[in-house]
């Protein structure tokens, strides 16, 4: 685990302003960007201008791509700045999807599935141009200019659908998924020496649900402690671990 870890921490150590936006583990960057998009979109609410979540959501999410992926062709090179962590990605997406349920607007499941699909082109294109033109690999983007169609579509294809899975198996995990997102990268760790060992097609069908039925138990085993109880709030939680109205909540 430290061998493996050892790589992540020097890296954090090299950039102090990413400490705070992605914190001990690489996947932890999503709660940061999350938490700082809805505070900002609250203050812009608090305002009064919630335009203004929208414009600079755009504005940071231009800046991203330029200093990211697109730094290579506009600029010669990439900001040193990690443009992925805070909220210069997600401003964009957490404004849209707040305009969307604010005014209500919405979309047929035929026309968002093809809006999707022009999304998943579109990025599928960009990547292509961006590897036959300025020879950058397809595993540094995190998102592109057809992210954003693609995200809606998406969205707004699940709103088109809201009994999609309803009573499923995978419904009743919703009030894990915080947990098990935190968790599930620590499994990986820990599992990389196996995958270096059993290196297979077959390994690598299998490890997916080997990392859920772990971080399923983990959690489950989590779960009954009082403390991380009040961390994970999920429905294996020790009874009054958590107020029954947080629970509602959650």
């Amino acid at each position: 685990y430290l061998e493996a870890m050892a790589f992540q921490w020097q890296m954090l150590l090299a950039d102090p302003l990413n400490q705070w936006w992605v914190g001990g583990m690489v996947h932890l960057w999503f709660l940061p960007a999350l938490m700082l998009a809805v505070l900002i979109l609250a203050l812009c609410q608090q305002v009064h201008r919630p335009g203004l979540a929208l414009a600079l959501g755009a504005t940071l999410y231009l800046l991203a791509l330029i200093g990211g992926s697109y730094g290579k062709p506009i600029l010669g090179a990439e900001w040193a700045l990690m443009t992925r962590n805070g909220p210069f990605f997600s401003l964009l997406f957490v404004a849209l999807g707040f305009m969307i349920r604010q005014h209500r607007w919405s979309l047929s499941s035929a026309l968002a599935l093809r809006l999707l699909v022009v999304g998943m082109l579109g990025y599928l294109l960009e990547g292509l141009l961006l590897k036959q033109w300025w020879e950058i690999p397809f595993g540094r983007h995190d998102f592109l200019l057809s992210s954003v169609p693609w995200a809606l579509g998406l969205f707004c294809w699940l709103l088109a659908n809201p009994n999609l899975g309803r009573g499923s198996w995978l419904e009743r995990q919703a009030p894990k998924v915080l947990g098990l997102y935190c968790l599930h990268m620590l499994l990986v760790i820990w599992l990389f020496p196996l995958s270096m060992k059993w290196m297979s097609p077959g390994w690598e069908l299998v490890k997916p649900l080997v990392l859920l039925a772990c971080s399923l138990a983990l959690y489950g085993l989590l779960a009954r402690l009082p403390v991380a109880g009040l961390l994970l709030r999920g429905q294996w939680a020790v009874q009054g671990a958590v107020p029954r109205a947080t629970q509602s909540a959650v």
